[in-house]
């Protein structure tokens, strides 16, 4: 299914747009949780893990458990939900 893009790193955070199944979108940021945490079964328990992407002209933010990552984020910034890195 489509994944929303969120203005801010929760789901307390208006919908900006949607990623579509299966396309590629550029990540430019994570806030932080502990490198060694995997996504659990429980989705709700892990939204406080988000990863922040470039759409356009755009940065919004998109929860790390519904997207196959490839790469490391820890080569990434750390981003707070104020945006500053």
């Amino acid at each position: 299914a489509d994944v929303n893009i969120r203005s801010g790193p929760g789901l307390g955070y208006r919908s900006i747009g949607a990623l579509r199944q299966g396309r590629w979108i550029d990540i430019v940021g994570w806030n932080g949780w502990e490198e060694e945490r995997q996504c659990s079964s429980v989705f709700e328990a892990d939204l406080d893990m988000w990863v922040q992407v470039q759409v356009g002209d755009r940065r919004g933010w998109i929860a790390r458990c519904v997207l196959d990552i490839r790469g490391s984020l820890t080569d990434l910034p750390v981003v707070t939900q104020t945006g500053e890195r």
